[in-house]
């Protein structure tokens, strides 16, 4: 399955030069969060949801 952002109106996906992709985290108040900063209204991820590095600091990607 070939990886792509779920963040509303992001459009990366694939492999892009500079872009990484994370899996949801599993820790429940984390995982809200990320949740809550996707804004897809009544929306939850499953194990192939990720969101792409362009909606994260540099500093907060290990």
């Amino acid at each position: 399955m070939p990886m792509s952002c779920v963040a509303f109106g992001c459009f990366n996906k694939g492999k892009l030069e500079g872009i990484t992709y994370h899996s949801f985290p599993k820790g429940a108040e984390q995982r809200q969060r990320w949740i809550n900063a996707v804004r897809r209204k009544d929306w939850e991820p499953n194990r192939h949801s990720r969101l792409c590095s362009s909606h994260f600091r540099e500093a907060d990607i290990d």
